[in-house]
């Protein structure tokens, strides 16, 4: 029946004589280099983005404990008034925090705990990417060990039916020679 099947779907005749050349891989590389490639790994890379944002955002909230300088410049094209003479004008501000309330500082001590949140995220997503590696690969090698098992198992088994077919054709051919020899030992000859 399956070499009924083979032959409708593969459009060859049924009693091709088939081989299997597929070859098991000769090993697995070590494990170690399988985690070496766990910081090339998107996820693990975008943790790394977030916790040098975390950095960035924590340099801007300590920034607010220093002064500012900003320098404003204007152009007129029609300036009403007492400075109509004038068509531009500039202006420079200095701000010095002493007494914000202590809103930096409440910044600063957020900023510092979205950094804290990141570097557990990337230690959360890192432990989670090693351990996934380590389990697809006792998978693969246990797969490997296997196929391994049953290649060796299928091949006993193939020796030992050749081994039966050629013994059942010897006693088939003896079986044979004896009908023959009753056969031609009850005919008479003339």
């Amino acid at each position: 029946m399956a070499r009924e099947v083979f032959a409708f779907l593969s459009g060859l005749a049924a009693d091709t004589p088939l081989r299997d050349s597929e070859t098991l891989p000769a090993g697995v590389d070590p494990i170690e280099n399988y985690l070496a490639g766990v910081d090339s790994r998107p996820d693990v890379r975008a943790t790394r983005q977030r916790i040098t944002a975390a950095d960035e955002n924590l340099t801007v909230a300590r920034g607010g404990h220093l002064p500012s300088l900003d320098l404003n410049g204007n152009y007129y094209f029609d300036r009403p008034g007492y400075l109509s003479d004038s068509n531009w004008d500039v202006q420079l501000a200095l701000t010095i925090p002493i007494y914000a309330g202590g809103s930096v500082q409440s910044k600063v001590r957020e900023a510092t705990s979205q950094r804290t949140q990141a570097e557990l995220a990337m230690s959360q997503v890192t432990r989670a990417a090693e351990q996934e590696i380590r389990a697809l690969y006792q998978s693969v090698v246990l797969n490997i060990t296997q196929l391994e098992a049953l290649f060796q198992t299928n091949q006993r088994a193939l020796d030992r039916a050749r081994l039966t077919a050629k013994a059942d054709y010897q006693r088939l051919l003896a079986a044979s020679a004896r009908r023959a020899g009753i056969t031609s030992a009850a005919t008479p000859s003339p």
